[in-house]
């Protein structure tokens, strides 16, 4: 045998009969060289055709006449018979091959999903668009025509000429560097790919077993084309690229240049006398994978859209958002997608940085929860001072302030059986003393309207002064006291009142109440389903007490610093947001509260009574109530709320709770003793400058 049919026997078998002919007919005639450049473009595999379809039922037919014609040689008329015979069966071997030949190959008739007028007008702008440049740019009378008479979209030449044939290249590009790089791969690395034995490997294993012979085929195929191409024509070769691609589009370029570097660095430390070759093909296979990724899944986009979904999308979410449609119409499942492989330095890195912004936060935190303290603090001092031995500095026991502030402010029946560890009762109380203390503060002339500083959604300075007591005398004195004291008084003859279907609404309506108006954030045991609606009359007291906290601490500092930097604050001309600070504050009617500031300040006649200070001690009470309604560290929302009203160690309601009667009396004490420590302490001091000199 000589070598040509040596060379040709060892070939494989790869074309349909009559593929070569017709794809050298395709392409021309050619010289030696435009056929070298060409195998090099495409590349491919050398390999023969498969030999021409034969009828065996004709040909066995064909023998047995042969045999019967010669053992019948001696009778001339048989003979005759049998010679005709054979030549019809060879007549009709030659009809069957003839048709054979000249049968053309029917293309499978691909049926587009049905999309509505508005939807195909967007995707013909987006493939008609510079971007994809798939389609021919016409005028608007001329697609309505095409949509009216039923023709297909026509694809633009350039489009399968230059842009697919470029995308074939990258990938050929691609996976010719992979494969270099995998030919000198030590044998058990070659055996761990093949395995696929981790996420890299299968990977790996995955592109060297691309088929893109499959879509070589497939565009040659296209390319030969007489008509011109639709997006019908289009299908095969569309799906065959995206079966390629779709398992390995959800790599980055990230993770498939980290494998890549892998692969190299491993493959190279055997083989130092090809690092160079190795390193330029790694980084080819790096930069075709970033243009695969991008840039040619992208390219191909409208024509995927088109024949996958039934509505417009965008790239990419198209990817994520309709996975399941995508693989449905390559014939893939979920299980055919290679997931990237959860890196463990960046979970290790996001764990650290996730840790790393909790212990920032908790820092925040703490030291937010010190100024906080702080102000509250001081805000406590000046309610100490106010009402000494009220309890104030021990507000995180929840003490019991009923018997200091019944006698001074006479709250109405039923406040007495509020419990004493319900956080309600003092966030009445505060309520009660910044009401006495607003009686001057509505007499400042404010001037918040308009300053951005200082706004608030429909509501107002004047309508806060205004509306304050109805938190206590109509949500308190309305929907909580009266039902509290008739189901109190319930527990003499049925003491499983609160048992009750009656009873659990009527617990449960409390706690609502306070939560809506008072507490936002307590927590309780829900004992009944339904809920009372919060009525809107009422603005909630949290964002009103949080606005006046905010106003008076700004109009405070802007006060401050003007009376540092002008001699005459009256004459500045800046809006401090009040007008007549540096004037004498004025309770219309005398009060619990301005007996005892009056005394603070030194008198009636002192020159401190001025609203600027009025504002400085009604803002440290504000900062206590905002402290204890608003703050996640109040003491008020520590604990649940298990105790509505009070009871002794039995369980039994109190109704009746002995009162201090000797308030004022403790006030005075304590302004005296403050009186003689300063005196003491002024003394000691100038003693202590006498020696000094």
């Amino acid at each position: 045998m000589s070598d040509e049919k040596k060379e040709k026997s060892s070939r494989p078998v790869l074309f349909e009969a009559g593929e070569l002919e017709k794809t050298r007919r395709n392409l021309g005639p050619i010289d030696e060289e435009e056929a070298k450049r060409i195998a090099s473009l495409l590349g491919g595999k050398i390999g023969i055709e498969k030999p021409e379809p034969v009828d065996t039922a004709a040909i066995k037919r064909i023998a047995s006449d042969y045999r019967t014609s010669k053992r019948s040689a001696h009778n001339k008329k048989n003979s005759l018979k049998d010679k005709k015979r054979t030549t019809n069966n060879n007549a009709y071997v030659q009809n069957i091959t003839n048709n054979t030949k000249k049968a053309p190959i029917r293309p499978k008739i691909y049926e587009l999903p049905i999309w509505d007028s508005k939807n195909l007008a967007q995707l013909s702008k987006v493939m008609e668009s510079e971007e994809y440049k798939i389609q021919q740019n016409q005028n608007i009378l001329k697609k309505i025509f095409q949509f009216a008479i039923g023709y297909n979209d026509k694809i633009l030449p350039d489009y399968i000429e230059i842009t697919l044939k470029e995308n074939i290249r990258h990938i050929q590009s691609f996976i010719h560097s992979i494969k270099y790089i995998f030919a000198l791969a030590t044998p058990l690395l070659k055996k761990q790919i093949s395995e696929k034995q981790d996420w890299p490997e299968k990977v790996l294993n995955f592109i060297l077993n691309w088929n893109i012979q499959s879509i070589k085929i497939q565009y040659l195929q296209l390319e030969s084309t007489e008509n011109s191409i639709t997006i019908k024509k289009m299908v095969p070769i569309i799906r065959k690229f995206y079966r390629e691609l779709m398992p390995l589009y959800f790599i980055n370029e990230a993770q498939m240049t980290k494998l890549i570097k892998k692969m190299y660095l491993e493959v190279s430390s055997h083989i130092p006398k090809k690092k160079e070759q190795l390193l330029k093909y790694a980084k080819n296979a790096t930069s075709e994978w970033v243009y695969i990724n991008n840039q040619l899944v992208k390219s191909m986009f409208p024509l995927l859209l088109r024949m996958a979904s039934k509505e417009m999308h965008i790239y990419p979410d198209y990817f994520t958002t309709n996975i399941s449609e995508i693989l449905r119409f390559l014939g893939l499942t979920k299980f055919d997608i290679i997931l990237p492989q959860k890196d463990k330095s960046i979970e290790e890195e996001n764990e650290k940085k996730l840790k790393q912004a909790a212990e920032q936060k908790a820092l925040l935190q703490m030291q937010e929860e010190k100024k906080e303290q702080k102000l509250v603090l001081q805000s406590l001092e000046v309610l100490e001072r106010l009402f000494p031995e009220a309890g104030w500095q021990s507000l995180n026991t929840k003490p019991d302030l009923f018997p200091y502030f019944q006698p001074l402010y006479n709250f109405q029946d039923g406040f007495n059986l509020i419990s004493e560890k319900n956080p309600l009762q003092i966030t009445i109380i505060l309520l009660r003393i910044i009401e006495d203390l607003f009686q001057a503060c509505r007499l400042i002339n404010f001037t918040v309207q308009g300053d951005l500083d200082f706004v608030i959604a429909n509501d107002s300075m004047q309508n806060i002064f205004a509306t304050w007591s109805l938190y206590r005398d109509d949500i308190l004195g309305k929907q909580i006291l009266p039902d509290l004291i008739e189901s109190v008084n319930q527990l003499h003859t049925k003491p499983d009142f609160f048992s009750s279907s009656y009873g659990k609404r009527t617990l449960s309506n409390w706690l609502w109440i306070e939560k809506h108006y008072f507490l936002p954030k307590i927590s309780f045991d829900l004992i009944f389903m339904a809920r009372p609606t919060p009525d809107s009359t009422y603005l909630p007291l949290p964002a009103r007490v949080t606005y006046l906290k905010n106003t008076f601490t700004k109009i405070i500092q802007r006060a401050e610093k003007t009376a540092k930097e002008n001699p005459n604050p009256y004459d500045s001309g800046i809006n401090l947001g009040a007008s007549n600070l540096w004037d004498n504050y004025e309770f219309e009617i005398q009060n619990t509260i301005s007996h005892r500031l009056e005394i603070l300040l030194g008198g009636k006649n002192s020159s401190l009574k001025t609203n600027l200070n009025l504002l400085k001690y009604t803002l440290c009470v504000i900062n206590v109530l905002d402290w204890w309604i608003n703050s996640d560290f109040s003491p008020a929302y520590k604990e649940k709320i298990t105790s509505i009203y009070r009871t002794d160690e039995a369980g039994h309601p109190i109704y009746t709770v002995p009162l201090l009667s000797n308030q004022n009396k403790i006030f005075m004490q304590h302004i005296k003793s403050n009186l003689q420590g300063n005196y003491v302490k002024k003394n000691t001091s100038e003693n202590s400058e006498v020696q000094n000199t």
